[in-house]
């Protein structure tokens, strides 16, 4: 029963993921990233964002027909070098004016009879970013536009309101300020939100703002620093439970706040849960929260078997060994929880990431190597001890040195445990060869 549900739940994502995979060939998204979201949020839990869009980008690569991440064609750079070119002569204000210009052209030219339509167009983003470097590399250097007194008079009222606390974030505040500078009669200029931030920011901090510094209510303090404390004596309950109950909390006191109509109502507004877990997690380790603990005897016991299991040729390569080897130490913590309980309260589930760099760190421990590793210092020491010899002999083309010093390499290794082709052999002395001939230059 169980191995039918599990395979029902594996057909039902695949073809969830199919069916996003022709969506974006069909040209109904316009980004790989864009895809990824809509399908992670309709599999749920199923699939890590990552996993998705590994997916969906592997699976799409012939239909991605100027779409997100593939090669600009020739036609395209056609048109984006006659916009660069229309930029550096003025015509346009600056490179996104030019890039809005270029996204209507590329919209036309899709919409022309007989055209060759690519999957997907080209985001004005990716559009503004190829003429803005094409630009700068012409010569071109941005010029930063004169604030307006009226822009100024806007800007330095909504730092002040952030200063006193009037905005959760600088995000906001910039957003507010925003919203206000577009409703401008005499608009001077269009302000991109990066730079209304960005002056916002500068003034508040002038006056004495900071983001960690924010000003927080005395109950709001004493509940954060509650919940910093249990965080850092017990894992039990985990970080996000207690992040989510304090910000709980904290909405509530907020809410007292509003329904007493107080002063304070008038200003204040409450921390994001964003903000709550910041502070939370950097005040708990302050207070001693230990983020990862050290690897135990009994786990590396574990570790080091699947290490000798990678270097004795068991498994291909570390990701497998490591995918075996994670599995084997979740089955520990999970009897840990009736024989160990303080210590499976005490530690964290080890990420498959660690279990990894673990593996790899033991299996150099024993001075052998795998396939596709890195080469450990006995290795190269080996390797390096053939320079001498090709120093002598590398302008004797015709009795091939280079293959004569990767046979004697490998054949060295191969004696000390290790597994290296001659092909490897071949190429990692070529790379210290090379660099060796750039220390003499």
């Amino acid at each position: 029963m169980r191995r039918q549900k599990r395979r029902a739940r594996f057909i039902k994502e695949r073809a969830i993921l199919g069916r996003f995979v022709q969506a974006i060939s069909d040209g109904e998204y316009d980004a790989i990233s864009k895809a990824s979201r809509a399908c992670v949020k309709e599999l749920g839990t199923a699939l890590a964002y990552k996993t998705v869009y590994a997916y969906l980008e592997e699976n799409t690569l012939g239909a991605r027909r100027g779409a997100a991440n593939s090669p600009w064609t020739r036609a395209e750079q056609a048109v984006v070098d006659r916009f660069i070119q229309a930029l550096l002569r003025g015509r346009y204000r600056d490179a996104r004016e030019a890039a809005d210009a270029c996204a209507a052209e590329f919209d036309r030219l899709r919409r022309r009879p007989g055209a060759v339509r690519p999957a997907a167009p080209r985001t004005r983003q990716a559009i503004f970013v190829r003429i803005y470097e094409g630009a700068r590399a012409a010569g071109r250097r941005p010029t930063q536009k004169p604030w307006h007194p009226a822009e100024v008079r806007v800007t330095d009222r909504h730092a002040r309101a952030l200063a006193r606390g009037c905005f959760a974030d600088a995000q906001a505040a910039a957003a507010a300020c925003s919203a206000e500078l577009s409703r401008l009669a005499t608009r001077p200029q269009v302000r991109t939100l990066v730079a209304i931030r960005g002056r916002v920011v500068r003034r508040a901090k002038e006056l004495g703002w900071s983001w960690a510094g924010s000003r927080m209510l005395r109950s709001e303090r004493r509940l954060l620093e509650e919940y910093a404390g249990r965080a850092a004596r017990d894992r039990d309950p985990g970080l996000k439970e207690l992040v989510s109950e304090c910000h709980s909390r904290i909405i509530r006191v907020y809410g007292r706040l509003l329904s007493g109509r107080t002063s304070a109502s008038e200003w204040r507004v409450p921390p994001t849960r964003r903000a709550v877990e910041s502070y939370i997690e950097r005040r708990a380790t302050e207070l001693g929260r230990q983020l990862m603990s050290a690897w135990r005897p009994d786990e590396d016991a574990i570790v080091d078997r699947y290490a000798l299991a990678l270097l004795d040729g068991e498994y291909k390569d570390g990701d497998a060994a490591a995918f075996a080897c994670h599995r084997e130490l979740a089955r520990q913590r999970r009897r840990w929880r009736l024989a160990d309980p303080r210590r499976y309260r005490s530690t964290l589930a080890r990420s498959r990431q660690a279990v990894h760099f673990h593996i790899v760190e033991l299996a150099h421990g024993h001075h052998r190597c795998w396939p596709k590793a890195l080469w450990t210092r006995v290795e190269m020491r080996v390797l390096r001890s053939w320079i001498p010899w090709y120093r002598r002999n590398h302008h004797r083309r015709a009795s091939s040195p280079k293959k004569t010093v990767a046979a004697g390499i490998q054949e060295e290794l191969e004696r000390l445990g290790c597994r290296r082709t001659v092909a490897a052999c071949y190429g990692q002395f070529t790379k210290e060869w090379r660099r060796i001939l750039r220390q003499a230059d």
